[in-house]
């Protein structure tokens, strides 16, 4: 079973309104502590907010300011904040014919120019494999570093 690790100067942001600015998310958690890094997650076409980011402070202090509440109101939205979860670097744990990496367990996500061969390639070292499938964006085509395989 895993355990979840959590970055204690930095926090989640889910509920954002779409228009907001990494300088505005500065701005207003700056009441709280020192503000090192702000990041708004966008659609990478049309660089509109997705509604969710992250904000890291300098001491985890600050962060436990925060958390006194789990929600707040910024640009009359309701915003609720939690603490982060850790980041999985997750590219480049599958291996591929050409790197041939030799793991153990299956990796938690798929580089995004990867191969459907190359996926049935590596499953086989775990069972039979009936067919993969990796799911791709709709306008080029690019893995989206998911996929599935039948065993």
């Amino acid at each position: 079973m895993e355990s979840t690790h959590f970055n204690k100067k930095k926090i989640f942001i889910g509920g954002l309104p779409h228009q907001i600015e990494e300088a505005e998310l500065k701005t207003y958690f700056s009441d709280f502590g020192t503000v090192v890094a702000t990041e708004i997650l966008r659609e990478k076409i049309t660089n509109k907010g997705r509604g969710f980011g992250f904000v890291t402070f300098d001491s985890e202090e600050a962060v436990e300011k925060v958390l006194e509440n789990n929600f707040y109101n910024l640009k009359e939205k309701q915003i609720e904040v939690k603490m982060a979860k850790e980041k999985i670097n997750r590219r480049n744990q599958i291996p591929t014919a050409t790197n041939n990496l030799n793991q153990s367990q299956p990796p938690l996500g798929l580089p995004h120019q990867i191969e459907e061969a190359e996926l049935k390639t590596y499953f086989s070292n775990f069972g039979t494999v009936v067919a993969t499938e990796i799911l791709r964006e709709k306008i080029t085509n690019k893995g989206r570093g998911f996929g599935q395989q039948l065993t």
